[in-house]
């Protein structure tokens, strides 16, 4: 579904219009994209959440989520790119710049178990470790060689936002539920002025929401086949 100017009034603006029984005028474009715009992040975080093996990424994008930067002889923090929201793994090429190697995720509470961080894996050598830190990754140890692209990571990125001048743009998640955005416009709308459909639109958010967790749990069929329960005779007999 199209953000908006559909000519068959099937788009995300005039959907928040019925629903709200309002216009442009006094539901204006601007904020309807705002309340567009938090939706959509929103429904990414449920999605994220509902993680059932299939990585999400908005469909916006035209390229993977995976980013490169070189890897440099004694330096052992490396930013992150600036839309990242999840990081799903870090790699290294060797220093003949052919083999990929997955890095080991390490958290501070782990490094302090064993000793003091500044001293953990202080040495320059082969990286094997790594920990997310504000916008960056900090490696341990730091590299002894330079490989150009030799550090990869793997990430989730923000949502594809629309803005006010958008019309045949969509939503990036599966357009099964395009329709949950102009119910969570509405929504928004509703609670802030206090129009009588705000209850309907309140259910209707919950249900989408409902909806969209459930669909993305299982979406990756293949791999989560029909779960087969089983029973506990002891613990039931008890």
């Amino acid at each position: 579904m199209q953000y908006n100017s559909s000519s068959s009034s099937q788009d995300m603006v005039s959907l928040a219009n019925l629903f709200t029984k309002q216009n442009n005028t006094t539901f204006p474009l601007t904020e309807k994209t705002i309340f567009a715009n938090m939706g959509n992040r929103i429904i990414l975080t449920e999605i994220h959440k509902a993680y059932g093996g299939w990585k999400y990424d908005d469909r916006n994008n035209t390229d993977f989520p995976i980013a490169t930067t070189d890897l440099t002889s004694g330096q052992d923090n490396y930013a992150l790119p600036l839309d990242t929201n999840q990081l799903n793994g870090v790699y290294i090429r060797d220093n003949n710049n052919t083999t990929w190697t997955k890095l080991i995720p390490v958290t501070l509470e782990e490094i302090n178990r064993i000793e003091a961080e500044p001293e953990f894996e202080s040495t320059d050598a082969i990286p094997m470790y790594y920990r997310p830190l504000s916008n960056s990754i900090k490696i341990y140890p730091a590299p002894n060689y330079t490989v150009e692209d030799g550090l990869m990571v793997e990430y989730s990125r923000d949502v594809s936002t629309f803005a006010t001048t958008d019309t045949t743009k969509t939503a990036g998640f599966d357009s099964l539920f395009h329709e949950a955005i102009p119910v969570y416009m509405g929504y928004q709308y509703a609670q802030i002025n206090g129009i009588p459909q705000l209850p309907r639109l309140t259910e209707q958010w919950v249900d989408y929401l409902a909806r969209i967790k459930g669909h993305y749990s299982q979406k990756y069929r293949e791999m989560y086949p029909a779960r087969i329960k089983v029973y506990n005779d002891i613990n039931q007999y008890i």
